[in-house]
């Protein structure tokens, strides 16, 4: 993938991880962010370390609890997470 669509996809993925915070997240919000971690989890070409740290992303997100109760635990480290690896693609 692009890097350009991978800026896009975690720029898209910020802020439903922020409505996280504060409220449930709606069925097309968690449709949303699962469809973002499986296009993120196509990698960048020659970016190893961005791709490992991108599957450890979606790997906590999935055990933050957000799929099964529509809450994050700790979204704020996730968030966190999202702009450590924007930056990486700077």
């Amino acid at each position: 993938m692009p890097t350009i669509a991978a800026k896009n996809a975690l720029t898209a993925m910020w802020p439903i991880l922020y409505a996280a915070r504060d409220r449930l997240l709606t069925g097309s919000e968690l449709s949303e962010l699962r469809r973002l971690c499986d296009v993120l989890t196509r990698g960048v070409p020659g970016r190893d370390v961005y791709n490992d740290k991108v599957e450890q992303l979606c790997l906590s997100i999935h055990s933050s609890g957000v799929f099964e109760t529509g809450q994050a635990k700790k979204p704020d480290r996730l968030l966190e997470y999202i702009d450590e690896l924007r930056n990486m693609l700077e």
